[in-house]
């Protein structure tokens, strides 16, 4: 049996650390552009298929994926993020890891489809059964990508994953999109999923030209399977915290009002989030090959964590302030009741990405154990909070826990998540400074506006106020370097100065 090898250079990451800053910043630049696009093509899926499918059909989506998710994170079981963060790595390793993958997406298929019953009977909704079929599909084709997609992020090829990625979510939404306008109801968001797992696999692989060797044993990649182990079982607590709103929420309200919630939900992440996991994937590997420069990975985490809050917080802001017109103009006036659920959210969403990066910083020094253990208990206690929240208030009590949970856990998650690190819990603090007011003066300013307006107050002033103010803080903060800060304003006033003086200006 031939053995197919990859590159040397696909092999190797020593070479990162050369020029690391520029090589994260090129790297960053790449992902949060795609996901720009990204998220651009999905804000106008979501617009067209809102008005193409009722709340309902969003609901029974919500009911089933806040189950089947789990099955999504043992697939992975979390040898993709073992991959990326090792020193060293074979074609044998990455062999063997590619068919444990493999094998557990082909389980996690099997459990999902014959659970598919079992949803049924749990949330009284026979229309489960099918949904659960096609949607499993997409997890035997998710762990044949996963070490496809790590090889790629290993060595920070962000362009390639990008354009995959793109190119997946463009197919998929026109299959979404179509079978929406033909009247397939709930059908349409189940073959969108479904498509874009298979679509993914099979870029990830042209794009990398990696073909597997057959099993071996002595690889060495029991190191690799206690990090991944680790990382899964936090996900597998992540994502039951992350969609126990909805599994609670299906089963005591229904699908009409979980797909009320859940449109807020997923609005408000999809844009954070995939700010979010496109600068974790960059920082990840970035900080994994200096774990052993403490200086150097202080600075690199704190400018990672100040560029995030920066990106994030400010949109979350402006979530809060314009609930209601952002529910009205982006998916009409059958969403109208979703307006509460976001600014609810959006509040939790705020603070959330800080916090969930400081998980990266065990990780990336090799604790994996402190990485999972630190998860888990941010998870049960998020999941506590959602359950009183929706036995107690229903969907409002379940977006106030979203939100609460995250702040109320940030002291011990903090100091156990930085403990023996570089990062200091102080500085981490002083670094979120920046990021914080800029983005609550504008809000403070828009609701004593809204406040003292009464009937009279406009949202279109009202959004003017919020950028003015947003701007004006930015250029103080930054120029002054009152925190943490991009330095921005000091780039731009050295390139244009001097062009306008030689203009006469």
């Amino acid at each position: 049996m031939p053995k197919f090898s990859l590159k040397p250079d696909l092999l190797d990451n020593s070479h990162l650390q050369k020029d690391l800053s520029k090589r994260s910043a090129k790297s960053g630049f790449i992902s949060m552009s795609a996901q720009v696009v990204t998220t651009g093509l999905n804000l106008v899926r979501g617009a067209i298929l809102a008005r193409l499918i009722a709340p309902e059909d969003y609901g029974l989506q919500g009911m089933l994926m806040g189950v089947v998710s789990l099955a999504l994170i043992f697939k992975d079981l979390g040898l993709g993020t073992a991959t990326v963060r090792e020193r060293q790595i074979s074609q044998s390793q990455i062999s063997n890891l590619f068919w444990a993958n493999t094998l557990i997406g082909f389980i996690s298929m099997l459990i999902v489809m014959l659970c598919g019953p079992l949803f049924a009977w749990f949330y009284n909704e026979p229309r489960l059964i099918g949904m659960s079929v096609v949607l499993s599909l997409g997890y035997l084709f998710g762990g044949l990508s996963v070490q496809h997609r790590a090889l790629m992020r290993r060595q920070m090829l962000f362009g390639r994953l990008s354009f995959v990625t793109i190119s997946a979510n463009i197919l998929s939404s026109a299959l979404g999109i179509l079978l929406g306008y033909l009247g397939f109801g709930y059908w349409a968001l189940v073959w969108m999923i479904t498509s874009t797992n298979i679509i993914l696999a099979l870029g990830f692989a042209l794009f990398t030209g990696w073909i597997p060797d057959l099993p071996s044993k002595s690889s060495g990649v029991r190191s690799m399977l206690k990090t991944g182990t680790d990382v899964a079982v936090l996900n597998a607590f992540s994502t039951l915290a992350n969609h126990a709103d909805k599994i609670l929420l299906g089963k005591f309200i229904g699908p009409h009002g979980l797909g009320l919630y859940n449109r807020a939900f997923t609005f408000i992440n999809q844009i954070n989030g995939n700010i979010r996991l496109s600068l974790f994937g960059v920082a990840l590997p970035g900080m994994s090959s200096i774990q052993s420069k403490p200086e150097q990975f202080r600075s690199y985490y704190l400018k990672f964590v100040s560029i995030l809050g920066q990106l994030t917080m400010p949109f979350s802001a402006v979530c809060f302030c314009f609930a209601d017109e952002i529910v009205l103009f982006y998916l009409g006036p059958t969403w109208v009741e979703t307006g509460i659920f976001l600014r609810l959210l959006s509040i939790g969403a705020f603070f959330m990405p800080v916090i969930t990066s400081l998980d990266q910083i065990p990780l990336a020094l090799g604790y994996s154990v402190r990485y999972r253990n630190s998860g888990i208990f941010r998870s049960c206690f998020s999941v506590i909070l959602v359950f009183f929240g929706v036995v107690y208030a229903g969907a409002i009590g379940a977006a106030v826990a979203i939100s609460l949970s995250n702040l109320l856990c940030l002291p011990v998650f903090l100091l156990w998540t930085t403990k023996g690190s570089p990062v200091k819990p102080i500085i981490y603090l002083r670094t979120l400074v920046t990021p914080i007011l800029i983005s609550l003066i504008p809000v403070s300013c828009v609701e004593f506006y809204r406040f003292i307006s009464s009937v009279e107050y406009h949202a279109g002033i009202s959004f003017i106020l919020f950028v003015v103010i947003y701007l004006i803080v930015f250029f103080i903060t930054d120029l002054f370097e009152i925190g943490s800060n991009l330095k921005l304003t000091k780039r731009v006033l050295y390139i244009a100065v001097p062009r306008l003086s030689k203009k006469g200006f």
